[in-house]
């Protein structure tokens, strides 16, 4: 059986939050050194919607969909980052992002604080962004951003019985 999949999108957080959900590309959360000074190290976190689901949960994908200048011949670069248990993790930067919005999308097989699969409790625990680091006269623009969450849900099938009684398995979401 292939992996169901739920989306998590930002619920509250960094200012903007409630852009990210829904593609305004008139309204990114933008990253730009000549207004803000250095963004070596900037970043943005996320808390995110709970998922109502259940099953074994096999990956998690951090998803983003960004645009970004190159000057001087210096790119910008961007990590997905996650916060579990107090403490923030980073993937491998993606260098070089598009000048035209494209997303990216990092796996996360494991809980990074635990080296784990993931659980729900780690999931509804979870928050989750992005650093950047952009050079002088460069920019980056976030314009979405959420969370897959790849899981076998686990449901079996159903006990058929006469009477139109269907016996629910272990493990069904209901």
């Amino acid at each position: 059986m292939s992996d169901s999949v739920v989306t998590l999108i930002p619920n509250g957080g960094s200012e903007g939050w409630d852009r990210m959900g829904l593609g305004y590309d008139s309204l990114p959360i933008a990253f730009n050194p000549l207004n803000a000074g250095s963004t070596a190290g900037k970043s943005v976190m996320f808390s995110l919607t709970d998922a109502a689901v259940a099953g074994d949960i096999s990956k998690i994908v951090i998803a983003y969909r960004v645009a970004a200048s190159e000057m001087y011949g210096m790119s910008s670069t961007v990590r997905g980052r996650t916060n579990t248990d107090g403490t923030d993790y980073e993937t491998a930067p993606i260098v070089r992002a598009e000048a035209d919005p494209t997303w990216y999308y990092v796996d996360v097989a494991t809980n990074p604080a635990t080296s784990l699969a993931w659980t729900w409790d780690d999931i509804d625990s979870l928050s989750a962004g992005i650093r950047v680091n952009v050079n002088y006269g460069g920019w980056l623009n976030l314009y979405q951003f959420k969370i897959l969450v790849y899981y076998d849900p686990g449901i079996y099938e159903e006990d058929s019985d006469v009477g139109g009684n269907a016996g629910i398995s272990p493990g069904m979401v209901m």
